[in-house]
């Protein structure tokens, strides 16, 4: 009954931690011809100074649009990084004045 219990307490908690968590995902239309890259948004964060240019805006209706995430909200904007290559890597701005990077994933949705 003892291995019960703990086994169920092991499962909830993998459950509130998130143990099968989906990543955070960005998609980008770069036109009818190429296929739209996706960039995963990860946590490490991106320093003022090394923003560059705006580079998208995530489209309203930002789940079925051609610039959209599955969890950001519409309104995101998505910069350029000095010295990095776009095609690579981007900077998500999460809160004003606070960016994190967003890597390049290929052209498949990454679940």
């Amino acid at each position: 009954m003892k291995t019960v219990g703990i086994v169920g307490t092991l499962l909830v908690l993998m459950a509130l931690a998130g143990w099968r968590a989906q990543r955070t995902w960005i998609e980008l239309w770069r036109g009818e011809v190429s296929p739209e890259p996706f960039y995963i948004v990860g946590r490490m964060t991106v320093p003022s100074h090394a923003i560059g240019r705006l580079y998208n805006v995530l489209a309203p209706g930002n789940h079925a649009g051609p610039d959209m995430s599955n969890r950001l909200p519409a309104g995101t904007k998505i910069y350029t990084v000095r010295g990095k290559n776009p095609a690579k890597e981007l900077a998500v701005e999460i809160h004003p004045d606070d960016f994190v990077r967003a890597m390049y994933a290929g052209t498949r949705r990454p679940w």
